[in-house]
């Protein structure tokens, strides 16, 4: 609701979903759990060989679970512990708390390698096919926050941006998009425009997959529903400056 205050429209409504983030003390065991909006989920390509083949097969299903398995925090990015009064090292858990009408899955395709040459960083390309599902991609296991029955997190594929080169400044940009009146797909390559299917975008270059929930629509990812329920007035404003924030009654001083 604080979020809507100062945020809300069309993308709000039907793009963003929200994150939820655990973070976990390795000594003392404090936590400290936080909400985050997204708009995308970016998500770590997983890699794995079958055995006996030197070949690459991945799920996006793998990514995702990837992106939601528990990391231990570095150094460079360690957190503040209230109970031990120190930065540490914490357990990091990121889950999945409400999915948008309109999921965008981003595959994070350009990792960081040490150049024997130059001896500089470059951001190197991952060209190993992805398996995504056109149509039926099922979230409900992943979703943890209100889900409902009439707009279960399912969705269905319409569209495909596709990438074509070995780093990330440079290459070329397609596009492969499902019409929404006639079903039919089509590949977009600059003025060229052809008819295809939605399993020809299945490429190792498939860098961004549109995602449309199969049936019905939930609103703010189902959390309009969820405030209803708590008898939270997502509409009505709170009492607010002119600057937008909100305002609060100073407590009377003891005497």
């Amino acid at each position: 609701r604080k979020h809507l205050l100062r945020h809300d429209s069309i993308i709000v409504d039907r793009c963003q979903g929200m994150h939820r983030s655990h973070l976990t003390c390795p000594s003392c065991g404090r936590e400290s759990i936080k909400f985050d909006v997204f708009s995308t989920v970016s998500l770590p390509v997983v890699l794995e060989e079958k055995e006996g083949s030197s070949n690459n097969v991945m799920r996006v299903e793998d990514c995702i679970e990837k992106f939601l398995e528990g990391e231990q925090l570095d150094e460079m990015n360690a957190w503040y512990c209230p109970g031990c009064k120190k930065h540490v090292c914490a357990l990091k858990m990121i889950a999945l708390w409400s999915v948008p009408d309109i999921l965008i899955l981003h595959l994070k395709r350009f990792q960081y390698d040490n150049c024997s040459v130059s001896n500089n960083i470059i951001r190197a390309k991952i060209d190993d096919t992805v398996k995504f599902p056109v149509d039926g991609l099922d979230l409900r296991k992943y979703v943890l926050g209100p889900t409902s029955d009439d707009a279960l997190p399912i969705y269905n594929l319409f569209g495909v941006s596709e990438h074509v080169g070995i780093a990330a400044n440079s290459g070329h940009y397609t596009a492969t998009v499902r019409n929404c009146k006639d079903g039919r797909w089509y590949r977009y390559n600059d003025a060229h425009v052809g008819e295809t299917t939605g399993d020809a975008a299945v490429t190792g270059g498939a860098y961004l997959l549109f995602y449309q929930r199969a049936k019905g629509s939930a609103k703010w990812g189902g959390m309009e529903n969820a405030m209803i329920n708590r008898t939270v007035d997502p509409s009505k404003e709170a009492v607010t400056d002119q600057d937008g924030f909100q305002v609060v009654k100073s407590k009377k001083k003891k005497k």
